[in-house]
């Protein structure tokens, strides 16, 4: 999980929270809009015996998905997860 998506979660939980103690209703729903684009990064790559190769190459890294959650009950849920479509670049 990536420190946005563990941040997310982390705020509905805390928000969750607060609203049950204040006496609401908990939400059912909780849903973070995909990201658009892609971005990349640095990453060491490890070669097998016999090739040899940069230790460092740029791969691409896909947006973050986005995703929602609905309470079906108490100990079930629905996640939905969706992308948007990169750039050709």
């Amino acid at each position: 999980m990536t420190p946005l998506v563990i941040g997310a979660l982390l705020a509905a939980s805390l928000a969750t929270a607060a609203v049950a103690r204040a006496g609401f209703p908990k939400p059912s729903v909780y849903s973070v809009t995909p990201q658009v684009g892609c971005r990349s990064v640095l990453a060491y790559v490890h070669y097998p015996p016999g090739k040899t190769g940069p230790a460092r190459k740029r791969i691409p890294v896909p947006a973050l998905p986005g995703l929602r959650a609905e309470a079906l009950s108490k100990k079930m849920l629905r996640l939905d997860w969706s992308l948007k479509p990169a750039p050709s670049t």
